[in-house]
């Protein structure tokens, strides 16, 4: 007999979203939202820091008409269109529905009145350790065929450094294809003294000094690997 997983879910109220679910390995521990969403609010060590941000304000509030950023994880829709746009800043105030079995989270919002799209997060934690398994899915409810891109946006407590990693590095002549594509929006500048640029690792450092945001985007298979 497959021995029970000490993985544990229990619903909470946290910091005034009473319908709230709490998963935990007796090491790590996530919150996800039920009264809005979906959304995993909070990530960390039992009785530790959370990792995600939280913003003041807009933790424990729901209903409000236009979209609010909140902080922690959430599922959007790529790629960004304008905040008028139905599709990417969807309003996300409103109840999901919760499913647990079998040890994982479902949280599955309404389907979108402007865009006709459902988004759902399922999650799943390893017995032991920091592992967590997050599944993004995106379901279409219009009669007719649309091209997106299920977009996994994470907000981070203030203060840290977000690391990472390239392909597999060569040599010339012996490696001549490139080996993946780097992406700049026109609002990044590889000038900025937050970015750092390794043989095998691209790092970007929080500061709350320097207000314009930087934005880079890469292809790689196996980040750490």
């Amino acid at each position: 007999m497959k021995p029970k997983s000490p993985v544990t879910v229990e619903k909470i109220d946290f910091k005034g979203w009473p319908n709230s679910y709490r998963m935990t390995n007796g090491e790590l521990e996530l919150v996800v939202t039920g009264d809005v969403g979906p959304r995993v609010i909070r990530l960390g060590f039992v009785g530790g820091q959370n990792v995600f941000k939280e913003h003041a304000g807009e933790i424990g509030t729901s209903g409000e008409p236009t979209w609010r950023n909140r902080g922690g994880h959430r599922l959007w829709v790529g790629p960004e269109q304008p905040p008028d746009s139905p599709v990417t800043y969807a309003v996300d105030n409103s109840p999901v529905q919760i499913r647990v079995k079998q040890g994982t989270i479902e949280a599955t919002a309404p389907v979108e009145p402007g865009s006709r799209l459902q988004k759902q997060i399922v999650l799943k934690m390893a017995d032991a350790g920091g592992g967590v398994e997050v599944l993004h899915r995106i379901t279409n409810h219009n009669p007719w065929t649309v091209e997106l891109a299920a977009w996994g946006l994470t907000v981070m407590a203030p203060g840290g450094t977000g690391v990472t990693g390239l392909p597999p590095r060569g040599t010339h002549p012996e490696v001549l294809p490139p080996t993946n594509p780097l992406v700049i929006w026109a609002f990044t500048d590889l000038s900025d003294r937050r970015w750092k640029f390794t043989k095998k690792y691209i790092i970007l450092k929080q500061d709350r000094k320097q207000p314009s945001p930087q934005k880079i985007g890469l292809f790689n298979r196996d980040t750490f690997g």
